[in-house]
């Protein structure tokens, strides 16, 4: 399959998994509209049933106006208790069915949370389609206005057990149209929430006896049920302060969840930086965010030394500008010159830097934040970082002295024999992938053993040095030189025709001739030596080839009389032999 008809085939499949979910939805919107549909009408011919069937004269109408108001008045307000809320219309239920007909209880219940709804929905802007649906919450009235209906509407006289059959059979009544429409809505699929109705209804069960004193008391005035509206309206306070108090319990654990999940991202960063302990530049990378983050800076930088002064150099950089940089600078620098946590503020800037790693191995990092100042454990924590990345550094430190004594002769700090193979084949590499033309300059210091064997080893090895430092002196910054073997050192030369490896070559040539060295009686030796030139071509087209074209133009050099030049295609003399004034 080709890549584009990959891209489509994945592309169909999230538009066909979000068209299930879409479809899933609206499925589960339309199973919520029917079922509360079906217990609209449930409730309908129900309460008309009862209203029918049991006794509807009324002898309050303005007592029962006024607790069907303070009903709906009631039903807007919610008391949170775990999970759940509960509204404490219970106080005025009772009340309702004892002092009214329990007949018509249930319409009273249901036009009260209708009245009710429909002015929330007005002054919230919210939809008002589903408010004549209130048929579902009003369902719960059923039961108890039935238990009254069939104790004769008893009215003042009612009895206990009558005032707990009716609670029994609201608990009961409300507890099944739940689970029904519980597992119509999710077709099953879920387990019915049971705390959360539990807890409503232990409310329900302890205001009971609050409403039913209250509509006893009516004998002594008629008005005495309104007297619960205070407690209404401590509900209501306690209610919002509790609502209050939960989201400001919810806010903090979702700040303490952000913050956890940002310092375990750092504690991440940390184990990615020890992942990284080859390579100084990504561990500062690595350890400057992950500083960021467990400290909330707004700015930060990382840097380390380089060059011969051995000058601080920014490595990275997170949203540094004109107002922390001077900040960062001077931080950075209290923190390199005292190896130690460092921190300060300067007009309202807070930095703190500390060093990761050696001084010369190493680097320093800095954060700061315009807000407010580091506090002492995100000073501890940000020390730790980069204590732990200061482990890494110096394994970087370690690495990196471990790979140039692998790839560096010890005599002459040139690449070594491994070195110099690797770099012919790197470039053979190049000129396969891109043309790029690659030279191989080979030279043998003349009458080497002649050195040795008069002025001894010492000598010897001072002269090695000496050239090799004049071939580091002339040779490009692309070019890195080697030490053959023995007496034999090597250039390879990226990126350069014959006719520059020659000037290239001539000009070392000279620069070996100028070397002095002082012999162990204060002589002065004069040092010469043999070039060979080579070129990877058609006659050179591998790094053995290469090679052996450049020796066998050295071999001619060193024939043909030495302190020369010569060139691997038998081209005109580079340079004419210059007789040394001395044996070398």
């Amino acid at each position: 399959m080709h890549d584009d008809d990959t891209e489509l085939s994945y592309l169909d499949l999230e538009v066909a998994a979000q068209n299930e979910r879409r479809e899933a939805a609206d499925h589960a919107s339309i199973r919520d509209l029917s079922s509360e549909v079906a217990t609209m009408a449930f409730f309908v011919v129900a309460a008309i049933a009862l209203a029918l069937l049991g006794p509807t004269h009324i002898e309050h109408p303005w007592l029962l106006g006024a607790l069907t108001v303070a009903f709906a008045i009631t039903s807007r307000i919610g008391f949170p208790i775990d999970v759940a809320v509960a509204i404490p219309t219970q106080m005025l239920l009772l009340p309702l069915l004892i002092l009214g007909p329990p007949a018509l209880a249930p319409i009273l219940v249901f036009l009260a949370l209708s009245v009710s709804g429909l002015i929330a929905a007005t002054i919230s802007g919210g939809s008002r389609k589903r408010v004549l649906l209130n048929g579902g919450d009003a369902l719960y009235s059923l039961g108890p206005a039935t238990v009254f209906v069939l104790a004769s509407s008893p009215g003042l006289d009612v009895r206990p057990w009558t005032v707990v059959a009716a609670v029994a059979a609201q608990i009961a009544l409300d507890a099944a149209a739940s689970w029904m429409a519980e597992r119509w809505r999710t077709r099953g699929e879920t387990r019915f929430p049971l705390r959360p109705f539990l807890l409503v209804w232990v409310v329900d069960t302890l205001l009971t006896p609050i409403g039913v004193a209250a509509a006893l008391a009516s004998e002594a005035t008629i008005w005495a049920p309104l007297a619960l509206l205070p407690l209404v309206v401590l509900f209501a306070l306690a209610g919002a302060e509790r609502a209050k108090r939960q989201e400001e319990a919810r806010q903090q654990l979702r700040t303490v969840t952000r913050e956890r999940t940002r310092l375990r991202a750092a504690v991440h960063r940390i184990g990615d930086a020890f992942a990284s302990t080859l390579d100084l530049d990504a561990l500062l990378t690595i350890t400057t965010r992950a500083a960021v983050e467990a400290v909330d800076a707004d700015a930060a930088r990382a840097s380390a030394p380089t060059g011969l002064g051995r000058q601080m150099t920014h490595r990275v950089t997170i949203h540094e500008d004109e107002r922390n940089t001077p900040l960062l600078t001077a931080v950075e620098d209290r923190a390199v010159n005292g190896q130690t946590l460092a921190h300060a503020i300067v007009s309202g800037v807070y930095a703190m830097a500390a060093p990761v790693g050696d001084v010369e191995a190493g680097g320093v990092v800095a954060v700061a934040r315009n807000s407010h100042e580091f506090t002492a454990e995100e000073r501890q924590l940000f020390g730790y970082l980069c204590e732990q990345a200061s482990v890494a550094a110096r394994n970087v430190a370690r690495h990196a002295s471990l790979h140039r004594q692998a790839l560096t002769d010890d005599l002459t700090g040139l690449a070594n024999h491994r070195r110099f193979q690797e770099l012919v084949s790197d470039g053979h590499d190049r000129f396969l992938e891109t043309g790029t033309r690659v030279g191989l300059i080979l030279l043998d210091i003349d009458d080497f053993k002649a050195v040795n064997d008069r002025y001894g080893h010492q000598v010897g090895d001072q002269v090695l040095r000496s050239v090799a430092g004049a071939l580091r002196d002339t040779c490009r910054n692309t070019d890195e030189p080697a030490r053959y073997g023995g007496e034999e050192l090597a250039v390879v030369v990226s990126d350069a025709d014959m006719h520059e490896c020659a000037r290239l070559a001539e000009r070392m040539r000279r620069a070996v001739e100028e070397v002095e060295v002082v012999g162990p009686s204060g002589e002065h030796i004069t040092v010469t030596a043999s070039f060979g030139v080579a070129l990877m071509g058609e006659t050179a087209p591998d790094p053995a080839s290469l090679i052996a074209d450049a020796d066998a133009a050295l071999y001619r050099a060193k024939y043909q009389g030495k302190n020369c030049v010569r060139l691997a295609d038998d081209g005109p003399i580079a340079a004419t032999r210059t007789t040394p004034s001395s044996t070398a």
